[in-house]
C-alpha cells in the first residue's frame, strides 16, 4: 500500500485479529497517538507505530524497531496481508 493509503487505515486508531503463517494468532490495537497494544502467546506488549513511506513500522520494548511492507489481500480496505523476514500475516481489520 502507498504512504497515504496506510495512513488512510491507521490514522483513527484500528484494532487487528493476524493469523500467522505458523498458526498462531494475535491481536494488535494501533492508537491514533501512534502507540500499540499487542496481546500474543499469552503477553501483553506495549510499544508505539510509525508509517514510514509503504512501511508500516512498530517499535517494543527494548527499543527495536521492525518495518513492514504491507500489501492489499483484496479489494476490500477492510482486509489487507503483510510480509516480513518471518513470513506472512493475515490481518483483519475490526474497526476503521
Amino acid at each position: 500500500l502507498a504512504s497515504d493509503q496506510l495512513l488512510d487505515l491507521f490514522r483513527d486508531g484500528v484494532d487487528l485479529d493476524l493469523k500467522y503463517s505458523d498458526g498462531q494468532s494475535g491481536q494488535f490495537s494501533y492508537a491514533a497517538d501512534g502507540t500499540v497494544n499487542a496481546r500474543m502467546a499469552g503477553q501483553q506488549l506495549n510499544g508505539s507505530w510509525r508509517i514510514d513511506g509503504s512501511d508500516l513500522c512498530e517499535t517494543w520494548q527494548p527499543d527495536v524497531e521492525h518495518c513492514y511492507t504491507v500489501y492489499p489481500a483484496t479489494a476490500s480496505s477492510k482486509r489487507f496481508m503483510r510480509f516480513d523476514s518471518f513470513g506472512t500475516f493475515n490481518a483483519r481489520m475490526k474497526k476503521l
